[in-house]
């Protein structure tokens, strides 16, 4: 269970977060609007270089390349 002053924190976090990547990635100073705002969610994009790899170019996750390869050990066995 999450108390209040974890969700203060939290969000405090997720603001500072979001102000490194304005600053950081698009080289533009934010203004606390536009720093709260992208706090819910740092990733705006979901252009090749910011999305998701299984998406954009048929990729599997770290998970799904495990479990395959438990697969095939399974089956060796």
């Amino acid at each position: 269970m999450s108390t209040r002053a974890a969700r203060r924190h939290n969000a405090r976090r997720m603001r500072q977060r979001a102000k490194h990547v304005w600053e950081r990635v698009w080289h533009r100073d934010p203004n606390g609007q536009q720093t709260s705002r992208m706090a819910d969610n740092v990733q705006q994009c979901s252009c090749w270089s910011c999305g998701n790899p299984r998406r954009h170019f048929g990729a599997k996750t770290r998970q799904e390349k495990r479990a395959d390869h438990d697969r095939t050990e399974q089956m060796r066995d």
